[in-house]
């Protein structure tokens, strides 16, 4: 089985403790609904899975914090965690919907493989890219026909 983008079931959010690993990263966010799963990139057969964990902030213009393209992400592997910050390249990826086929373009600017002992980084980013893969633009919320995604890394 190869991983797909779906929305994790509340079976999942409980067996895989996915309220807990969010609040990890989102400690002054308030609880998550009932019945409204985070979106994720699952391999059940490998147990593994993809999923961001926060959306990166920065100072921008304003002088305010504004969303970045960048994010954390956390690729488990049978509970063992790897954290990556990625950015979404907006300049050579595709910006319309209709573009035919829709480049996604990824950066790739940390690894945190300290929870991940005894995987190499390069066997994790080679997940990393399968994941991503299955994930496309927006994962399960907003699937887009014809996707390729690209790393530059």
């Amino acid at each position: 089985m190869a991983f797909v983008s779906e929305v994790a079931s509340e079976e999942d959010i409980t067996r895989y403790g996915l309220n807990q690993l969010i609040k990890r990263f989102n400690p002054h966010d308030g609880p998550r609904t009932s019945g409204f799963g985070p979106a994720w990139t699952i391999d059940r057969e490998r147990g593994m899975f993809l999923m961001t964990v926060k959306s990166i902030r920065e100072v921008g213009p304003s002088g305010l914090p504004e969303l970045t393209p960048k994010r954390i992400c956390v690729l488990n592997c049978e509970g063992k965690q790897a954290l990556f910050t990625l950015e979404r390249d907006w300049k050579t990826g595709s910006r319309s919907r209709g573009e035919s086929p829709f480049r996604v373009v990824w950066n790739l600017n940390d690894i945190d493989m300290s929870e991940m002992r005894g995987v190499q980084s390069e066997q994790a980013v080679i997940w990393l890219k399968e994941a991503l893969v299955a994930y496309g633009d927006a994962g399960p919320l907003r699937p887009v026909p014809n996707t390729v995604v690209i790393f530059n890394f």
